[in-house]
């Protein structure tokens, strides 16, 4: 998303800088994360919240 015509999610969001990570659930924030990151800090970031395998 293009932060600049779209004020009010970024405000909505508390967006301050960019590149801006945000996951949610129903609507709800569970984590969020602001500038680059390695695939490893991706990863570690992403997996508390990936199912595990049954």
């Amino acid at each position: 998303m293009e932060v600049d015509p779209n004020p009010e999610t970024v405000a909505k969001y508390q967006v301050q800088g960019v590149p801006f990570l945000v996951l949610l659930q129903q609507g709800e924030v569970l984590a969020s994360s602001e500038g680059a990151m390695s695939k490893q800090k991706l990863e570690d970031f992403l997996t508390p919240y990936l199912p595990t395998a049954a």
